[in-house]
């Protein structure tokens, strides 16, 4: 019997396919000399397309409405406003202007942009444009900052509180917020009072992603999700106690920190913030704006014997002294004594009723600082 000769065809096919693998591999981690340069060339147009593409302009159209992280990143949200502020060059049409700068507990305290407009209104018989600039933990770097660009062109009332908290801030405390750049957008007033507290200011290159890399680093991944999945967010003023739960240790941190800012204030205030801030009122009166100091309350549990009822009376008398040595008015609505269930801890307001309250004692302190010059309400 003849016998065929004995073929290795099955043993072949295999080698061929362990060969494609291979070369698929080796081209895959090591490519070709074209294929890294499509690369290299890739991400270089993407990074100009980047950093030439992003800028004030095309963050003041639809891209800044995604910005933000969530509904409670002021920081965002207002960077954003004040390049559409910028982009908007209608001729002012005669409405008074009211800005009110501050952190969380201002914010809490009036809540609502809307609802200060209509208060305006029933107390002054005219319409206002009220801007809410309020940011967790601002400074008085940041607050320089939204005032210079806010009120460029458009002078009007500014609203800000002193607070107990503001006044223990040391320079150091100032320029390490100074230097995390939580705002997307440069002011020449916080460069200058930079330079005051002898630091130099973040260095200008003209391009806005170099200039602003941190607060778009910041938001980029969100602002990705926000494109993807969840869509625009909107703001909400009072957002801060939202979701905060706060264990007994914390809890009595938090007082500690309350009653020791109160004592430092009235007693040792650093000398730091005052220059600041009478450094800010100074230019607000140049550029034509009127200042007015707004105090909002703070919860009754805060205190616990008559020495924090003194500090808090000591406070007040000295943010009234300096609120005058400012040329600005000082508006401590003691008319309006919120109970503690109104508060979501010492001194961040919650309930709708009370901040409502607020914004009418406000009112009828701006209506009264056009009558009075530098008085207590």
């Amino acid at each position: 019997m003849k016998h065929q000769p004995i073929t290795h065809g099955n043993s072949a096919t295999l080698t061929r396919v362990v060969e494609t693998i291979v070369a698929f591999w080796t081209g895959f981690v090591q490519p070709t000399r074209f294929a890294l340069l499509l690369m290299i060339a890739t991400f270089t147009a993407g990074t100009l397309a980047m950093g030439l593409g992003i800028t004030p302009s095309t963050l003041a159209g639809r891209l800044g409405d995604y910005i933000p992280k969530n509904f409670a990143d002021s920081d965002a949200f207002l960077t954003i406003r004040m390049f559409r502020m910028a982009e908007n060059t209608a001729a002012p049409d005669g409405t008074p202007n009211l800005y009110v700068v501050g952190d969380s507990r201002m914010a809490h305290a009036l809540a609502s942009e809307s609802g200060l407009e209509t208060a305006l209104h029933t107390a002054t018989g005219r319409s206002w444009h009220a801007e809410m600039l309020t940011t967790p933990q601002q400074m008085v770097l940041d607050a320089s900052a939204l005032i210079d660009t806010v009120t460029k062109g458009k002078p009007g009332i500014v609203v800000m509180a002193i607070g107990a908290g503001r006044l223990t801030s040391s320079k150091e405390d100032e320029l390490h917020y100074y230097r995390m750049a939580r705002l997307g957008f440069r002011s020449k007033w916080q460069d200058e009072q930079v330079r005051l507290l002898g630091e130099k200011p973040r260095r200008v290159t003209g391009n806005y992603v170099i200039d602003n890399r941190n607060f778009l680093l910041r938001n980029a991944s969100n602002t990705v999700r926000n494109l993807v999945y969840y869509g625009p967010p909107v703001r909400r003023i009072d957002a801060y106690t939202i979701g905060v739960r706060f264990s007994p240790k914390e809890w009595k941190f938090f007082h500690d920190t309350v009653l020791s800012d109160l004592r430092t204030a009235a007693n040792r205030p650093d000398p730091t913030t005052i220059r600041l801030l009478e450094d800010t009122a100074r230019r607000l009166e140049a550029r034509g704006n009127r200042l007015i100091v707004f105090e909002p309350p703070i919860s009754d549990r805060t205190f616990t014997n008559e020495g924090d009822r003194r500090d808090y009376q000591n406070y007040i008398k000295l943010a009234a002294d300096l609120t005058k040595r400012m040329g600005g008015y000082y508006c401590l609505p003691s008319d309006v004594h919120p109970p503690a269930s109104a508060f979501a801890d010492f001194h961040h307001l919650t309930n709708p009723y009370w901040q409502g309250r607020l914004r009418i004692a406000l009112s009828k302190c701006i209506e009264a600082a056009t009558k009075t010059e530098g008085k207590q309400a």
